[in-house]
Formats: structure tokens, C-alpha cells, sequence
């Protein structure tokens, strides 16, 4: 073996021996963090938050080179909105929600919107080809989609999904729905 060969071996070993000393000694920081008190999921959070600052802004975007406030209260009433309209539409917990466009408060939404049924969103790389989305849609046995535009629609082949939601722009289609 090599000198430097040696020598690597040696700091492993010591790093895995300090690394076992100090986790079983009990004197690592707690992972726990700070929730609002009774808050279990990121849901309870933003329902606190929801009433506890009701006018603070939760999010903020741009359009058009306009920012554009939304409260907690605004922004746990979309969720929610959302979260009623994936129900609507025969989603429940456990299916599998597509979500595909630029990063945007409707994203984060119809995110929320999963988590707060107890659906689980499949979040898709907007510069993934029509083949990677095709993988993940079979794959993840998703039911719907979210999309953002018609480019990250015609990823798509529509047989297996039944509903799709576009948020930037409508889309012709019997599956479509505008998000408004």
C-alpha cells in the first residue's frame, strides 16, 4: 500500500471513531426545531400563522415588474381552495399530484394544496423532456397534473391522467382547467 493510501485511511478511521464518540455521548444539538406551539405539520404552521398574522405577507411576486402581496390568510385560503378542489376532482390521500412549471406561488400552492389532503406531489423539472415526464408519470402513478404552460403540457401523453390544471396561460383541451 502507499503511503498516501495509508494516511487516508488512518483520518477515516479517527473521524469515524470521533463521530461515534460524540453521538453516543449525547452531546449533539437536538434536530428538533422551534414549531408554534401544538404546530406538528408545515399545515398547522401556516394555519397559525394564518390567524396569529392574518395581514402579514406570506409571499411576494413579481409580475410585470409589480410586486404582488399575499397575506397568510390569503395565502392559507388559496390552499385550502386548492386542497377542496383536488377532492372535487377525486383526488384523495395518497394519489399522486404532477406539478411542472418555474418556481411561482401557484407551485407552491397546489404543493400545499397535496400536503394538506394527504395527496403526495410529484414535483417535475420544467427542462425534463417529453421522455423524463412520461418515466415520472408512469412511474409515480400520477392521476393529475398542474402545469404551467402549454410548452410543459405537450410533455405529456394524457391517457392515464385525468385532470390537468394550467396556471399561466389556458389550454384547449377536455382535461384542462384554467386555475382561476
Amino acid at each position: 500500500m502507499s503511503r498516501n493510501y495509508i494516511i487516508i485511511l488512518v483520518l477515516v478511521l479517527i473521524i469515524f471513531i470521533l463521530y461515534n464518540m460524540y453521538y453516543k455521548s449525547g452531546k449533539q444539538k437536538s434536530n428538533k426545531i422551534n414549531l408554534p406551539i401544538g404546530a406538528e405539520t408545515i399545515i398547522d404552521v401556516l394555519n397559525k400563522m394564518s390567524h396569529k398574522y392574518p395581514n402579514h405577507n406570506a409571499l411576494m411576486t413579481n409580475k410585470n415588474d409589480i410586486w404582488i402581496n399575499l397575506t397568510y390568510s390569503d395565502f392559507f385560503k388559496q390552499v385550502r381552495i386548492f386542497a377542496k378542489g383536488l377532492r372535487m376532482r377525486g383526488i384523495k390521500k395518497g394519489d399522486t399530484v404532477g406539478i411542472i412549471g418555474m418556481n411561482s406561488k401557484e407551485w407552491f400552492i397546489a404543493h400545499l394544496g397535496c400536503l394538506m389532503i394527504g395527496a403526495i406531489s410529484v414535483g417535475i423539472y420544467p427542462t425534463n423532456n417529453k421522455e423524463a415526464c412520461e418515466y415520472i408519470i408512469n412511474h409515480s402513478k400520477i392521476k393529475m397534473i398542474v402545469v404551467e404552460n402549454k410548452k410543459q403540457f405537450d410533455k405529456f401523453n394524457l391517457d392515464n391522467i385525468h385532470t390537468i390544471i394550467s396556471y399561466s396561460e389556458p389550454i384547449n383541451n377536455n382535461k384542462t382547467f384554467d386555475w382561476n
